[in-house]
């Protein structure tokens, strides 16, 4: 087993990283850090009663392991994934991982110049939706994508957040990039340019921008808002076989293309709660990261990994200089 440190034991960590942790049996947690002490508590329960710190420089310093997780805020991933990565340590860290494309290309090159394991938690790529929906833009019947056009709406989180100064930034990167991230993994990471962007603000924010592909002559747009009265995602894409794959949430997915019998399409539908560990990507997720521990020449595979997440952010520093947030 991979010997393993957590940082981070907030809800999120508790009720959807931890629990994913625990069933993969790829890893041994040897400790958590959290500067509250009773949530760290917590979770050390839910993993076999291991140690806790209230710093996790100490949990390194005193025990290090092979693998660190990180959830919390994006300041906490930076510092905790470049001192992880300095030492040696592979590291998972959830979204964002960081605030702006200088960090995140400061992790980038530690990953690569130290050969190490990296992924972001971006779990919607890792769905079984994600999965039916990929082999299906791979299909002979799809041919080469034409236009992706995504929508993630959200209740929450709405406001500031992370000592940012700025909402439409703090929207950026706690809703945005969700859609954002969801079109690189449907064009295999290859990277966009931004042609248009317009963002609109009152009680909460929404953001419309069009990309273009740098490996195709394909077109994606993309929308995001925490206006919306609960969680909303969607995602459609039409290849220029007469092809088209509909995406509803993290349950139905349908691929037609004018070249089936009959236009007959295919469908893949779950068979359990969209809340399941399978079907909302965060055990595949996981278990994606324990594989290339392993396996050096997964790691490439294992994405987002902190250098294909330079597509992401590339594109949001694209934004914020349309919008004057720099």
């Amino acid at each position: 087993m991979i010997s393993l440190a957590i940082v981070g034991c907030g809800k999120h960590s508790i009720a959807r990283i931890i629990p994913q942790v625990v069933e993969s049996s790829d890893f041994n947690c040897l400790w958590v850090a959290d500067p509250d002490l009773d949530a760290a508590q917590m979770a050390a329960k839910k993993l076999g009663s291991v140690k806790t710190h209230s710093d996790w420089r100490k949990g390194i310093d005193e025990q290090k392991p092979e693998a660190i997780i990180v959830v919390a805020s994006p300041d906490v991933h930076f510092a905790v994934s470049k001192e992880a990565l300095m030492a040696d340590i592979h590291v998972m860290t959830e979204k964002p991982p960081c605030i702006d494309i200088q960090q995140m290309t400061v992790l980038a090159g530690l990953a690569k110049q130290k050969g190490l394991a990296t992924i972001v938690g971006h779990n919607l790529r890792h769905s079984d939706a994600a999965v039916f929906a990929s082999d299906a833009m791979a299909d002979d019947a799809f041919g080469r994508v034409s236009s992706i056009s995504i929508s993630y709406h959200a209740s929450n989180p709405r406001g500031l957040r992370w000592s940012l100064i700025d909402i439409r930034k703090a929207f950026l990167l706690s809703h945005f990039i969700h859609a954002l991230d969801y079109a690189s993994f449907l064009t295999k990471d290859q990277g966009f340019k931004l042609e248009h962007v317009t963002c609109n603000t009152g009680v909460g924010v929404s953001v419309h921008a069009v990309l273009s592909c740098n490996s195709s002559d394909a077109t994606v747009s993309l929308m995001a808002s925490n206006d919306a009265p609960h969680f909303d995602f969607r995602a459609l894409a039409v290849g220029d076989a007469r092809s088209i794959v509909v995406q509803s949430g993290l349950d139905y997915v349908e691929f037609s293309s004018l070249s089936f019998a009959k236009r007959t399409g295919r469908f893949w539908k779950s068979k359990s709660i969209p809340t399941g560990s399978d079907q909302s990507g965060y055990l595949s997720e996981v278990r994606c990261f324990a594989n290339a521990i392993r396996n050096p020449r997964r790691r490439d595979n294992c994405r987002p990994n902190f250098n294909t997440a330079l597509v992401n952010y590339r594109v949001i520093a694209d934004i914020e200089k349309h919008l004057d947030l720099n």
